[in-house]
């Protein structure tokens, strides 16, 4: 349908702001005196469309309609995080498909939600997201999802590529639902939803409440020696009772006075719960996880 007389075209020649857009299409039907649409810029000399809101909203239908804002929201905005490689498109034909999906959504809607409904509503989401409905928490997707890739994988997985941790999903639902009930028009205290205050004076994310790894990898003991400085006691790992490894400066667990054998990531396989480390000989050391 094209737009009449009376009918309100928005943002022919630029970009209307992503808050208008989502308030428009959330809370604008048919006008008493036309029809509103909204016409993004031509690209690269093409010809401009114009879409209907109040047509869109139809064929979507209102449960659909009043859920488009945590779509984009969950899957990146100024104030939330992005998830790589997921796009909007995908996030709306789940709502139309998915009713736990949906079911998730609509928490994000409600302003009485406690904080554990929120947390949890936004984990459920996420798992549907990365395809994996059925796993009972983030962290057992990633791992699954990791040790997929790896299997498959020509080289390393590259971290963006995996669902978030629980303890960074908690902090972005809280942040999306903030960003949801700003859309809304309902008053909102961002400290209790994934914000700090920075020096006092600026809201900062607060991206998860546990260390970037566990206290064995952020300790882990390496030594700097010469690559044939190894064999005596001034080498921090032989002094610890530990052979060379990888980890270290110079030597990375060549040295030939204090050797341990390893086996390049990309020689590492899995199996269940299991690493499978093969190595250059016929033996295969199986490494409990």
């Amino acid at each position: 349908m094209e737009p009449g007389e009376n009918d309100l075209i928005l943002c022919r020649r630029q970009n209307l702001p992503d808050d208008i857009k989502n308030h428009l299409f959330m809370n604008r039907s048919d006008s008493r005196s036309g029809r509103l649409y909204f016409s993004p810029e031509a690209k690269f000399g093409g010809t401009s469309s114009a879409w209907d809101i109040s047509e869109m909203k139809q064929k979507l239908g209102t449960d659909v309609s009043n859920l488009i804002s945590f779509c984009h929201a969950v899957l990146g905005y100024d104030t939330t995080s992005h998830l790589y490689g997921i796009g909007k498109g995908k996030a709306v034909q789940l709502l139309l498909s998915n009713k736990s999906f949906r079911d998730s959504a609509a928490i994000f809607g409600d302003k009485l939600a406690s904080l554990d409904d929120i947390v949890a509503a936004g984990e459920r989401a996420l798992l549907i997201l990365y395809g994996c409905p059925d796993v009972s928490n983030l962290d057992t997707a990633r791992n699954l999802i990791f040790h997929r890739k790896v299997s498959t994988a020509t080289t390393f997985v590259h971290p963006q590529e995996l669902p978030s941790t629980q303890a960074a999903a908690k902090y972005q639902s809280l942040r999306v639902y903030c960003q949801v009930q700003i859309w809304l028009g309902n008053p909102v205290d961002p400290l209790r939803l994934g914000w700090k205050l920075q020096d006092n004076e600026v809201f900062a994310p607060i991206k998860t409440d546990l260390p970037a790894a566990p206290s064995q990898l952020l300790k882990i003991i390496k030594c700097s020696c010469r690559i044939d400085g190894c064999d005596s006691e001034k080498c921090t790992c032989k002094k610890n009772g530990l052979e060379c490894t990888i980890a270290c400066r110079t030597c990375k667990g060549s040295s030939v006075g204090n050797t341990a054998y390893y086996i390049p990531v990309h020689r590492i396989m899995f199996f269940g719960d299991k690493i499978c480390a093969v190595g250059n000989t016929n033996a295969v050391s199986i490494i409990e996880c």
